[in-house]
């Protein structure tokens, strides 16, 4: 099975209310965003981080029909994560459903599909529901199937604990990766931890903390020192130090100029992993706390739970 690339796009383009990048007109949204896609699929990314509730699935799907026809990239070569929910007004993950996310990005099958929220719809009311879902996925899940991989996104200890207590249950495959936000401000040191020991990937969504790089260098003035001294930008710096981790990043971008610096990080990672002491001294950076509201909710959410995965029943014995 393939590996999923250290870094991808993140297409969450111009959606976010009240944000610098944000695109009021919907179709200029879309076009933008097949736009990016193509050029960061020129630029060498191949790893597209997608969502259903971004609302431009259709944009996708035109940039990889454009991108497939002219030979950017062959599929084969291409990581595509999806993240969908499990809606109560929608159907369970289901094969149809899956064959419609399938049909709206134009693809055979996900690198990666991942449940993005433990709070919509009833997927954590019980054990019963957890696990009706996530058998769901565990069926599509193969090489030759609708999913390669799964896992989940904005899943905490609370949530992870309950989901690998099932998968332990009904001998049901283990979530790959789970899909959250840390960066300089957030490290979800503990989560993080907890993740890499459970044989679960983590994947970076806002990396650079939706921050301009002034922010980021006024709140830590030792990154453009730092940054000098190794001779690559402080964008590439932060971006290396998370995938020197382990870490998969997706930044997004619509710029050139920034979709070509955070690529560029790739270049410069041997030279990162090598430097621990480096490393180290970013972790050890004050967190300031989530910049999305995201987090916060979600750990909530798992504080909240009051059920747990209940044991097997023991084996029947047999009488003479």
């Amino acid at each position: 099975m393939k590996e999923i690339p250290h870094i991808g796009l993140g297409t969450f383009i111009g959606i976010e209310q009240n944000a610098p990048g944000h695109i009021q007109n919907v179709q200029e949204r879309l076009e933008k965003t097949t736009e990016t896609i193509i050029r960061a699929l020129q630029l060498g990314y191949r790893h597209l981080d997608l969502a259903e509730c971004y609302g431009n699935l259709t944009a996708v799907k035109a940039a990889l029909k454009r991108a497939f026809a002219e030979g950017i990239v062959e599929r084969q070569d291409l990581w595509i994560t999806m993240k969908a929910d499990v809606f109560p007004m929608k159907p369970r993950f289901t094969p149809q459903r899956m064959d419609e996310l399938l049909n709206t990005v134009g693809v055979e099958y996900f690198d990666l599909f991942l449940i993005h929220h433990p709070t919509v719809g009833a997927l954590f009311d019980n054990e019963e529901s957890l696990t009706e879902s996530w058998s769901d996925l565990d069926a599509l899940t193969g090489e030759e199937k609708k999913i390669r991989c799964i896992g989940v996104s904005n899943f905490y200890e609370p949530h992870l604990n309950r989901l690998l207590a099932i998968c332990e249950k009904h001998d049901l495959i283990k979530p790959y990766a789970n899909e959250i936000e840390v960066n300089m401000f957030s490290k979800e040191k503990e989560l993080v931890d907890f993740c890499r020991t459970n044989n679960i990937k983590v994947i970076a969504y806002s990396p650079l903390g939706y921050a301009m790089i002034s922010v980021l260098n006024s709140i830590y003035p030792d990154i453009p020192r730092l940054a000098a001294e190794v001779e690559i930008t402080e964008i590439q710096l932060v971006l290396s130090w998370l995938m020197a981790q382990g870490i998969t990043v997706i930044p997004k971008s619509t710029s050139e100029a920034h979709l070509l610096e955070n690529i560029r990080s790739l270049d410069h990672l041997p030279k990162i992993k090598a430097l621990p002491a480096l490393i180290q001294e970013l972790n050890d950076q004050y967190d300031i706390g989530p910049v999305t509201s995201t987090p916060e909710e979600n750990k909530k959410h798992g504080e909240s739970l009051t059920w747990d995965v209940a044991p097997p029943p023991p084996a029947m014995g047999h009488s003479c």
